[in-house]
């Protein structure tokens, strides 16, 4: 019966480690929550999305004057219209499934689903911005070389060189804010 005892000691001991550890990542994850860290990460990155998308509306108020001044089709400049107001349209809405639900409120394994859906649709709206702008990017530059305008076609590539300047950078800073947000999340740092 001693035996019993000491193994029953000895497996007790065993099962408070694993508990000390539980309660050690439990107080991190709710000193990260407390602290306002995820929930700020996750208010910069809605408040960064909803910026850009001030951009796709302007496009969309861009494009008669780039269909008066430009030798472009009307089609081209249609498709440029509708890829501003599909940026606009995608990026609100992402903002507003961001910022739907503070991350905070919720338990933990539910904060870290939506912290990783976030990202996800964070990136399959850069693949559909990606696909739908080389296709408006095509247009115009075909529409240029077209009607032979090479000081245009210049300034377009000028332009799309500046752009994705821009761009690029700001696409890899919120794919790093939307990391950051599950990581802050997850147990593993």
């Amino acid at each position: 019966m001693i035996d019993n005892i000491d193994d029953l000691k000895q497996q007790w001991r065993k099962m408070n480690v694993h508990a000390d550890d539980l309660d050690r990542v439990n107080r991190k994850i709710g000193d990260r929550l407390s602290s306002g860290r995820v929930s700020s990460l996750q208010d910069r990155l809605a408040r960064r999305i909803r910026r850009v998308r001030w951009i796709g509306l302007f496009v969309v108020l861009y494009s008669p004057v780039i269909y008066y001044t430009l030798p472009l089709s009307l089609t081209a400049c249609i498709v440029y219209a509708l890829f501003g107001a599909l940026m606009t349209v995608l990026h609100q809405l992402l903002a507003d499934y961001i910022s739907e639900q503070p991350l905070v409120e919720l338990p933990v394994a539910d904060a870290i689903r939506r912290a990783v859906k976030i990202k996800v649709y964070q990136q399959q709206m850069r693949a559909v911005g990606i696909c739908f702008g080389a296709v408006v990017v095509m247009s115009i530059i075909m529409g240029l070389i077209d009607a032979k305008e090479e000081e245009m076609l210049l300034g377009a590539v000028v332009g799309l060189a500046i752009g994705l300047c821009i761009g690029i950078p700001r696409c890899l800073r919120n794919a790093r804010l939307a990391r950051r947000l599950v990581e802050s999340l997850s147990m593993t740092e």
